[in-house]
């Protein structure tokens, strides 16, 4: 990624948590991890560190009924960062950011018979920013999938296909900004029977992909096309404990509206996971 100055691996241990209240409609997730270039080997020379942060708490409800299922996910969220950004000649500054975030996420899933379903995600989410180059800024951020399920080609088959679309407005000193992302996001699924399943996932952009204009002049600065192939897979490996492998190869082509310059850019994900559920 351009101003991107890593020459090591970025390491992100993650860690998840899921508590179930089985005596109501309740669930309660954590997510954090810490992410640097330092980690275990160190910084190569001439090489800025850079890191960041996330802590994740999230409540969830959820009910069915006689043709699915519908809920809500409440959330609050606390990210950081802090990287090198390239300026030429100039050398490179860092670029600080660190935000709050409200996230409240309706959703639901509705049979329609004959192994087909259909699937809505709509996150809202209010981010105020309280460090970095946007310090004391609010911006409205809209997270909306949603699409088709199909489980009744063969029994342990599932496919999904769905339509994402990204909405952000930056509001900062009376300018405002508004970007938008809209891609299509195929799953494909295989399961083994015995707890082991594979699955295929990619992201194509459609339209404009993702791009940013002035919402007084409506003015497209950048476009932004994101491709990406991922495929993993899952295995128990003792009761309770699973393992996950699996690599992403993503393709990212920009375009700079007002100099005309594009570029792209690619990168090779590998990622190795364990969970153990009690």
């Amino acid at each position: 990624y351009p101003g991107d100055y890593a020459a090591s691996t970025l390491y992100a241990p993650k860690l998840t948590m899921s508590l179930n209240d089985l005596k109501s409609k309740w669930s309660y997730y954590f997510e954090g991890y810490y992410k640097d270039n330092e980690m275990f080997q160190g910084l190569k020379t001439n090489e800025a560190e850079q890191h960041a942060t996330r802590v994740h708490l999230e409540a969830r409800w959820n009910d069915t009924f006689s043709r699915g299922r519908y809920g809500i996910n409440i959330a609050y969220r606390n990210e950081t960062s802090e990287k090198p950004q390239n300026y030429g000649k100039k050398g490179f500054r860092e670029v600080k950011r660190g935000v709050h975030q409200i996230r409240l996420t309706p959703n639901f899933i509705y049979n329609l018979g004959n192994g087909f379903a259909l699937n809505g995600s709509f996150t809202n989410i209010y981010e105020y920013n309280y460090i970095g180059d946007k310090e004391g800024q609010g911006d409205f951020i809209m997270e909306n999938q949603g699409g088709i399920d199909y489980s009744g080609l063969m029994p342990r088959v599932f496919m999904r296909l769905n339509l994402f679309r990204e909405d952000t407005w930056h509001d900062h000193n009376n300018a405002t900004e508004r970007k938008r992302l809209t891609q299509i996001r195929p799953t494909f699924r295989y399961f083994f029977g015995n707890g082991a399943y594979t699955q295929l996932e990619a992201r194509f952009p459609i339209y404009n992909g993702g791009y940013s204009n002035d919402t007084r002049t409506q003015i497209i600065k950048s476009e932004n096309y994101e491709t990406r192939y991922g495929i993993k897979y899952i295995q128990p490996l003792a009761p309770g404990l699973t393992g996950t492998i699996g690599v992403t190869l993503l393709t990212i082509k920009a375009k700079n509206k007002a100099t005309g310059n594009e570029n792209r850019y690619h990168s090779f994900r590998p990622m190795v996971g364990v969970s153990y559920s009690f």
